[in-house]
C-alpha cells in the first residue's frame, strides 16, 4: 500500500506498507469477542522521510523478484527497492511543458502509478518484431 502520510501522526511523510490481513486459515475476517475487526499488522515498511512525499496519485507494487516497486506520483519519482530496503534502481521524472521549458512541480508530470514487467513480458513482442526481419529495420524506421 503507497500511504501518502497526509493524516498525523506521520503527516509529511509518505510510505510504502506490507500488511499482514487479521483473517483466519480459510481467509475469512472474523469478528474479535467486542464484534469488532482486529486491525492489520504492518510486517514491512518504506520511507525517505520528507524526501519521499506524496500527497495523492501513487502506487506500489510487490515485483516477482520479491522487491518492490515504488511511484511517488507528485514528485514523480520510481524507485525499486530490496526486501532490506536497498534502493536497486531509482528514475525520476522531468516535468516539460510546451517548447521543453522546465515547468514547475504539480503544474506537470504526476504519474498516476509505474507497473513493473520482468524481461520476459516483451520477449514475445521483440521475437515477433524480428521474425522475417533478416536483421533490417522494419519499414518506416529511421
Amino acid at each position: 500500500v503507497f500511504n501518502n502520510g497526509t493524516s498525523p501522526p506521520r503527516e509529511g511523510i509518505s510510505s510504502a506498507d506490507q500488511f499482514r490481513l487479521p483473517v483466519d486459515e480459510g481467509g475469512v475476517y472474523r469478528l474479535n469477542a467486542t464484534g469488532g475487526f482486529e486491525p492489520p499488522q504492518r510486517v514491512w515498511s518504506y520511507s525517505r522521510g520528507k524526501e519521499l512525499f506524496s500527497f495523492r496519485i501513487s502506487g506500489v507494487e510487490r515485483l516477482a523478484n520479491g522487491n518492490t516497486l515504488i511511484c511517488s506520483g507528485d514528485q514523480p519519482w520510481i524507485l525499486e527497492v530490496d526486501a532490506q530496503r536497498n534502493v536497486v534502481w531509482e528514475t525520476r521524472h522531468r516535468y516539460y511543458g510546451p517548447g521543453d521549458e522546465h515547468l514547475p512541480r504539480f503544474e506537470n508530470g504526476a504519474m498516476f502509478r509505474a507497473p513493473g514487467y520482468a524481461p520476459e513480458y516483451f520477449q514475445q513482442d521483440i521475437q515477433a518484431a524480428l521474425k522475417g526481419s533478416a536483421g533490417k529495420a522494419p519499414p518506416g524506421a529511421p
